[in-house]
């Protein structure tokens, strides 16, 4: 929900001195945890006179994080996610090198966490979603993130260069880094696991003499404290938080791309045809999200070459499908700069992907594809737009108590992205942006 008010603040939204008035409003936001990774990790910073007072806290608030049994959580209920060498871990009554150590839910919860935020970097990833600033403090530890300020998807692909954030002069959280920066703040989590564990004290029974050893007994005069092996544990806790992270990236990824681009996730080519595409558009500089809508759109033989793709779009005008033709504004970039060998090359080899290698089953798989390539997402330029849209609304109508037509027509296209919208058409939220689009970008205030 939203909440606004009539009387506009002065902002400096650009840092450059140049000083707005602009209508307000403050966003409410839900989420399934407000604790994060940084909550942890400013925890575990502290030190000297504080480093008692921050092993209780860093594990009070793991142990807040763990609300329910960890076994229930369905991430780790879902094997098939789970690094093949942790499998057997979670499932016995204590973990394995652990057992006399540590509370084999900290591990558990860990790896729940690697497992949640891969799933949703590699949905970043798959969908050309950069983030803008994946601190610590924008990572939850449900896997989600609870801040979207200078975010942006990638139009022309090139991801070691998009940077949605007008403020990162560095390119820290460019596109291609988000995975190596989530894996980062998983091993700040690490951390904040480490110092939880110095606060663990493990009682560690000692056998009287009438007693028969295969059978301890523990009793308060023959039981001493130790601590634990806090460097051991949270090593290997590391360690698989590590391996944790990357298979359930690297696993997701795949899946979502193979059904972007049609293919057999378990064919053993699917991970080569899948990044030799990306290859390819890498290096076409083509648009992201409209080139793979127009393959997922396109007939097989019409993405073959640009004259095949120029008969297929006459023929869509001569029927009147004007705004489809228009959609495949992008296609017609990336089949004109392709490496032409390059790109049949990988037309015969997606064809025998396919379980069927016949062209009826690639076509028809290809038809099949617009439910896994959304028509439109929130582009930067389309997002000012709306947003001078309603502020001009607001200006001449301050009572108006209903939301601005661009806006309305905006959140109906986001919520079915993968249907086509007359009115988001209309508006060609979907066609060859306005040349200079590009460079209207965000930054943390915005």
């Amino acid at each position: 929900g939203a909440a606004g008010r009539r009387a506009p603040p002065r902002r400096d939204p650009l840092y450059n001195g140049t000083i707005l008035d602009e209508p307000c409003a403050i966003v409410l936001r839900f989420a399934e945890s407000w604790l994060r990774i940084g909550s942890l990790e400013a925890v575990a910073r502290l030190d000297g006179a504080s480093a008692e007072a921050s092993e209780t806290v860093a594990k009070r608030l793991v142990d807040l994080a763990l609300t329910g049994p960890v076994e229930s959580m369905p991430e780790v209920q879902q094997e098939q996610l789970l690094h093949p060498r942790h499998r057997k871990l979670l499932q016995s009554s204590a973990v394995a090198g652990f057992r006399s150590h540590v509370n084999r839910q900290l591990s558990a919860f860990a790896r729940a966490v690697a497992m949640r935020t891969g799933r949703t970097v590699a949905h970043w990833m798959s969908f050309g979603f950069a983030h803008g600033v994946m601190n610590t403090d924008n990572l939850a530890l449900t896997g989600e993130t609870i801040d979207y300020g200078p975010f942006g998807f990638i139009e022309a692909y090139e991801p070691e260069r998009f940077v949605p954030n007008y403020s990162d002069d560095e390119g820290r959280y460019a596109f291609a880094k988000q995975p190596s920066v989530a894996a980062w703040n998983l091993e700040r989590l690490c951390d904040a696991v480490a110092v939880a564990l110095e606060a663990e004290i493990v009682e560690e029974p000692v056998h009287d003499d009438g007693n028969d050893d295969s059978c301890p007994k523990r009793h308060p005069r023959t039981s001493r404290k130790t601590s634990l092996d806090v460097a051991g544990v949270t090593g290997r806790i590391r360690n698989a938080v590590r391996e944790q992270f990357w298979h359930t990236y690297n696993t997701t990824f795949v899946r979502v791309m193979a059904r972007r681009l049609g293919i057999d996730e378990g064919s053993a080519a699917a991970i080569s045809q899948i990044h030799e595409f990306l290859r390819l558009l890498e290096a076409t500089k083509a648009d992201y999200t409209a080139t793979l809508r127009g393959l997922a759109e396109a007939p097989w033989f019409a993405s073959a070459s640009p004259a095949t793709l120029r008969r297929w779009r006459y023929r869509l005008r001569a029927s009147g499908q004007r705004a489809a033709r228009a959609r495949l504004w992008a296609l017609e970039d990336f089949l004109s700069r392709v490496d032409v060998v390059a790109w049949t090359q990988w037309r015969a080899q997606a064809q025998h992907v396919y379980s069927d290698g016949s062209s009826y089953a690639v076509a028809s798989r290809i038809r099949g594809l617009s439910g896994a390539n959304p028509a439109y997402v929130l582009r930067n330029w389309v997002a000012e737009e709306v947003i001078a849209s309603a502020t001009t609304s607001v200006v001449k109508d301050e009572a108006a108590g209903g939301a601005d037509e661009g806006l309305s027509m905006l959140l109906a296209a986001l919520r079915s992205p993968f249907d086509v919208h007359a009115d988001a058409e209309v508006r060609g939220w979907s066609h060859r942006p306005a040349v200079g689009s590009e460079r209207v970008r965000v930054s943390c205030s915005s």
